[in-house]
């Protein structure tokens, strides 16, 4: 074969692995969608089509290939509490894009004022504490869904003991469908040809499963009404914007603490250029606010997801989206019946495996730095605990320290240098 053709077989491989973990990465939008949107109290719709038209805008701009910009828990509760405060119903369409439509204004605004240039600043240790915290919650969360197990709050490890302290509230069904779906997870995972496969072959093939043998498990549809068309161009509530400011900053910066996590899943990689990614975020934002989505940001799972599935560029992004639309539009009475317990214990995989990354690095810090780990391990607990905002504004304040500790340094550095230098100066005369 020739170069030629070598790189054309090449190009075709890797375009159907982002064809294929794009569809994953849509599956898994249908019910994680809907669950966060309706944990923050919104109709389930708003929270599928923060997957599509976002996720394809993000996926052009972002920097990072692989980085699914959508809705996250975080993101969803901050917006609840946004609208709330400015007085304004969660269910009025119009409102909701006003509320998207100022987040990306706001991040627009960042972006143009270099706040960009802070995130950089975060040690390596409180970014990968951060990132921790957000896989615990993860598989806190999948773990919640594969058991049957609903306990109140964020899924941290106050939730993690509520699971495991009462094991007579699991489900005897939820827990043996996930059991199978891990099975058949590390039969295909085991086989290098199949590995892409392994998450949309198991949600498939336990989505069968559920509607031959009408097994009594929770499916998607559980969670509310499933659209069966793309959203009708929505106008934002424009007399709404200013009191929205606010709640828009907060509902902004919980959406770049994703980002920020985000950046810090693969120990040695460069810094992010965290100034293009907010960009990609605010035009993420800008374009949901028309198409009837709630705000979106870095997702730590969906990008756990792509890459997990096999995706190699920005066009896994590109076909999430596409294949989440067609889902919508052609897939509505069956993405209704897909298990949430498939889900769950797929998304509890992820996170195990994003969190025992994280830890490992962890372990690494306790050898060579122990300043480093003791700054992981206090924003680790303040993330664990469900407390993901605080944990982030500590990074921040970390960075800040470090950055003015240090140039305090170079400073007292520089006079004493030349406090010496006058001192050891010959008289003249």
């Amino acid at each position: 074969m020739s170069a030629f053709g070598a790189r054309i077989a090449q190009a075709r491989g890797h375009l159907l692995r982002d064809v294929t973990a794009g569809c994953a990465v849509g599956i898994f939008s249908v019910s994680e969608g809907m669950a966060f949107a309706a944990v923050g109290g919104f109709p389930p719709a708003v929270g599928l089509y923060a997957g599509i038209i976002p996720v394809v805008v993000a996926a052009v701009f972002v920097p990072n290939p692989l980085m699914i910009t959508t809705l996250t828990s975080a993101v969803a509760i901050t917006a609840r509490t946004a609208l709330d405060r400015a007085h304004l119903n969660p269910a009025d369409p119009r409102a909701v894009a006003a509320l998207t439509l100022t987040v990306g204004l706001v991040m627009a605004a960042l972006a143009v004022l270099g706040a960009g240039r802070l995130l950089t600043w975060i040690p390596r240790a409180a970014l990968g504490a951060f990132s921790a915290a957000v896989a615990l919650q993860i598989l806190v969360g999948g773990l919640r869904h594969a058991t049957g197990v609903r306990c109140r709050g964020p899924a941290g490890l106050g939730c993690l003991a509520s699971v495991l302290a009462e094991p007579g509230r699991i489900s005897l069904a939820d827990a043996g469908l996930a059991v199978f779906c891990l099975g058949v997870w590390s039969v295909l995972h085991a086989q290098a040809r199949l590995r892409a496969l392994a998450l949309p072959a198991t949600i498939v093939v336990a989505t069968v499963i559920v509607t031959i043998t009408t097994l009594p498990v929770p499916v998607t549809a559980a969670l509310g009404a499933i659209p069966h068309s793309m959203p009708t161009p929505t106008r934002p509530l424009w007399s709404a914007i200013p009191s929205l400011g606010p709640g828009a900053c907060m509902v902004a910066a919980a959406a770049l603490a994703q980002a920020v996590s985000i950046s810090a899943t693969e120990p040695g990689s460069e810094r992010p250029q965290t100034g293009r990614a907010i960009l990609a975020q605010a035009a993420a934002n800008l374009a949901g606010a028309f198409c009837h989505a709630l705000p979106v940001g870095g997702s730590l799972s969906r990008s756990a997801v792509a890459v997990a599935a096999g995706g190699r560029s920005r066009w896994t992004g590109l076909f999430a989206g596409i294949a989440l639309a067609a889902l919508v539009c052609v897939g509505g009475s069956w993405i209704g019946r897909i298990p949430l317990p498939a889900i769950g214990v797929l998304l509890g995989v992820i996170g195990a495996e994003l969190l025992a990354a994280r830890l490992a690095e962890a372990r690494t810090f306790a050898h060579t730095s122990p300043r480093s780990f003791a700054l992981f391990a206090g924003v680790f607990t303040l993330g664990a605990l469900g407390s993901l905002g605080p944990a982030l504004v500590v990074s921040v304040a970390a960075g800040v320290a470090v950055r003015v500790v240090a140039a305090a340094r170079v400073h007292h550095a520089s006079l004493r240098a030349s406090r010496t230098a006058t001192a050891t100066k010959e008289p003249v005369g």
